[in-house]
């Protein structure tokens, strides 16, 4: 930065200097490629488990639409008109911290900024009121 009363920025060009616009800056240094992740929730198995036939079976998937990879990624998820009877893959935090609650993180490896769903685990549940359905709120990072 010139700080002769100026508090420009200047680059060089051959011989000369050219003043930098602020956007010139931002591009070097501010702006870098994110992730963006997304959570997909697909129902399979609704009600077929032979020895529980009230359960259902949820699959978790992550997607990075970002243009960034992603790193240490995971989910925090709160279910609501359900009960988690099980989890693969993936924790049940529910007597910690709020009823149905599930996370996940991904500390090993990466999920690449290509759309493709990367499955993450499963949970197995049970409605509380058949008539309502299951609904979540999440966090993904």
């Amino acid at each position: 930065m010139a700080k002769l009363g100026e508090d420009r920025y200047y680059k060089r060009s051959g011989d000369s200097f050219y003043r930098r616009e602020h956007f010139d800056l931002e591009d070097m240094f501010g702006r870098r490629p994110k992730p963006l992740l997304t959570l997909e929730i697909v129902p399979r198995g609704l009600r077929n488990f032979p020895d529980d036939p009230e359960s259902e079976e949820l699959h978790f998937y992550l997607s990075n639409s970002g243009r960034a990879v992603a790193k240490y990624s995971g989910f925090y998820a709160e279910l609501y008109n359900v009960r988690v009877v099980s989890t693969e893959r993936i924790a049940n935090i529910s007597k910690t911290v709020s009823p149905s609650t599930v996370t996940y993180d991904h500390n090993i490896g990466v999920i690449h900024p290509n759309k493709i769903p990367v499955p993450v685990g499963s949970i197995k549940v049970q409605r509380i009121n058949d008539e309502n359905r299951i609904t979540v709120d999440f966090l993904a990072y």
